[in-house]
């Protein structure tokens, strides 16, 4: 027995009794193996490439209080969003279009471009989706019955089709003159409309007129954008792409009179609760029907080998409507489940050159009232709890989701070998990856059970082995965290409040906390005498766990830290503020009226006792936020007037 525990092997079996004792003998067990060594396919980031924001003037301002630009930064920082894509852009919030009184197109470009150099200051850009219909350019009044900033946008058909072409023109030269011809072709696409089966007066039978008069008039200003659609529905996609596909390249084109049509990219949409007749009648968080759709849409697209464009999904996520799937842990297992599916299709079924999931905050209106002001927005959408505009540690709190994407950021360049888990099946599972060059591993666990309705305080037993460590022998870093039904959570903590509505100061602190990605035990730093590790662990049902090798001599990659704002209320009596802060390194600095609109923002480093002068700020009382890059500041912000 001595020999053994020398080697740590009795530890580890007694851990493994104590897990059956304490969970019974229903527990699963699970051997996942990973040879490092055996590299099997690049780790593609098809899943990075997008990420939708509910309508576009939520970047801006919400009617929940504030906007969803900082959400853009922190996306792109900890989950590598590159681009964002959202409804709405035409409509009468964003004030673009109007008309002069001789009919021709007066336009009014400030919130416009305010959404998309809020894009860029995230180093994200747009998949503009055009529409809906100004109200300046309808033909009537319906609208779509949906709830953005208090209006529902409007969808009917444009009533005049030149004055749309122009429109369409006016825009691509726009952003070509602010952004460069270079990153609008190239970093830019135009999608035309969202869902017409219903968003649509014309409906499917006239989008491919909407369609032909929208791309001619974007073409006019530049032929090389890229320009797509239709950004159907699952059910709706089946008959529509293939049928736009056909129309672009031998149809009649009804704004010139000629054959054809561009289309650059076709694009779809797949909830895990959408029907199909191929795929099922879906369920919540069903991972395997979001699958089984992409590989029927890429069947669909090949068999028209004349069209040579990209496959694009920009909505998906465990279900569509008001559901709580969105803020349990089981979205998280679902998100990890369902990109690691489609990665492991084959060359046969690649994965969607976008993958946009919907969507990326709970400042979320579609189907909200405004009646409806709640601050813990439960169901809702996002990756981001909503928040209170009054308590700024509330703002960007994620959901399970969010982590799981985190996560997913962190995994290496190239997959490796790992077997043992279900990955067609309900069950657990994992996908190893390794850098480069070859200095860390990654092994992304999940534990995904379709449909959202097992226990998720159910736990399975898990050996873990690693084989052919590139970085062994020697000392090693180990880290493992975990998202599941009591770590990473909010929402469960929530749940253990009541339910507050309007969480108190307080509440929202604690949120926080419960939110933040969670270690699952000590970081482990053992010196391998060969190239082997091993660990025994536990993993509930609808979690998802990262463990991350490095060598002793490398730094640790953890998940990257969100910057965590110190909060304090200052009053401003004359025209000017001098805000000192006594602390080194790099920090950023931001002002907000009580009401939640940001006055300034701005970055900086120093080496203490650094200034700011803000001038021409009207007298009143201010929240003025301050962090270093990784943590709260541990010294007050001195006020000068």
């Amino acid at each position: 027995m001595r020999k053994y525990f020398k080697n740590g092997v009795v530890l580890l079996l007694a851990a493994f009794i104590v897990c059956l004792m304490i969970y019974g003998v229903d527990a699963a067990t699970y051997t996942l193996s990973v040879n490092a060594n055996h590299r099997t396919q690049q780790w593609n980031r098809f899943y990075e490439k997008s990420i939708s924001t509910d309508h576009m003037y939520t970047v801006l301002h919400s009617f929940w209080g504030r906007g969803c630009a900082n959400a853009l930064k922190v996306g792109n920082s900890e989950c590598g969003f590159q681009m964002f894509r959202g409804h709405g852009i035409l409509d009468a919030d964003v004030n673009l279009v109007g008309l002069n009184t001789d009919g021709s197109l007066k336009l009014n470009w400030s919130a416009f471009d305010s959404i998309y150099d809020a894009g860029k200051a995230a180093n994200m850009w747009p998949m503009l989706e055009v529409g809906f219909t100004p109200p300046a350019l309808a033909s009537g009044t319906a609208t779509i019955g949906l709830w953005y900033n208090g209006v529902s946008p409007n969808e009917t058909v444009p009533k005049n089709w030149n004055t749309w072409m122009d429109l369409m023109d006016s825009i691509v030269h726009h952003v070509e003159n602010r952004y460069t011809v270079d990153v609008v072709r190239n970093k830019w696409y135009f999608e035309v409309w969202n869902e017409a089966s219903w968003m649509y007066s014309g409906g499917e039978g006239g989008y491919q007129t909407l369609y032909d008069y929208t791309v001619t008039g974007l073409l006019k200003a530049d032929p090389n954008i890229k320009v797509g659609g239709p950004a159907y529905s699952a059910p709706s996609s089946v008959g529509g792409i293939p049928s736009l596909i056909n129309h672009c390249l031998t149809g009649t084109n009804a704004a010139t009179g000629t054959k054809g049509t561009k289309l650059d990219f076709v694009s779809y949409h797949k909830y895990g609760t959408d029907a199909d007749a191929t795929c099922g009648n879906g369920s919540p968080a069903n991972a395997i029907s979001v699958n089984c759709f992409h590989k029927k849409m890429v069947d669909i697209v090949k068999a028209i080998p004349a069209f040579k464009g990209e496959l694009i999904n920009d909505e998906w996520g465990p279900n569509s409507g008001i559901m709580t799937y969105r803020d349990l842990e089981c979205c998280a297992s679902f998100v990890a489940k369902t990109i690691h599916l489609i990665n492991e299709n084959g060359s046969n079924y690649p994965p969607p050159a976008m993958f946009g999931y919907w969507a990326l905050s709970d400042l979320y209106e579609e189907n909200q009232n405004n009646t409806n002001r709640y601050t813990f927005a439960e169901a809702t959408q996002g990756i981001f709890l909503r928040g209170d505009p009054t308590i700024s540690d509330s703002w960007e709190i994620g959901k399970p989701s969010f982590e799981a994407y985190r996560m997913l950021h962190k995994l290496g360049a190239w997959e490796v070998s790992c077997t043992g888990g279900k990955l067609t099946t309900d069950g657990l599972n994992a996908v190893a990856t390794v850098s480069t060059n070859n200095d860390s591993l990654q092994i992304l666990i999940y534990n995904q059970y379709d449909g959202g309705t097992a226990d998720p305080t159910t736990v399975d037993n898990v050996t873990l082995a690693v084989d052919s460590v590139p970085f062994a022998p020697g000392k090693i870093r180990a880290e493992h965290w975990v998202v599941d039904y009591s770590h990473s959570n909010a929402y469960r903590p929530w749940v253990a409040m009541g339910k507050p509505p309007k969480p108190t100061a307080t509440q929202w602190a604690q949120l926080k906390q419960a939110a933040m990605l969670t270690h699952f035990d000590s970081v482990a730093t053992p010196t391998l005498t060969g190239k082997s590790w091993t660990k025994i662990f536990t993993h509930n049902y609808y979690s998802v766990g990262l463990i991350i090798l490095t060598g002793g001599n490398v730094p640790a990659v953890s998940p990257a830290s969100i910057p965590v704002f110190q909060s304090i209320n200052v009053t401003v009596n004359g025209k000017n503020a001098r805000f000192i802060m006594p602390f080194t390194g790099a920090y950023q600095v931001r002002l907000f009226t009580t009401g939640g609109r940001k006055v300034m923002e701005t970055q900086a480093s120093g080496q203490g006792k650094n200034a700011f002068s803000f001038r021409k700020i009207p007298a009143g009382t201010y929240i003025l936020q301050c962090a270093t890059a990784t943590k709260t500041m541990g010294m007050p912000v001195f006020v000068e007037r």
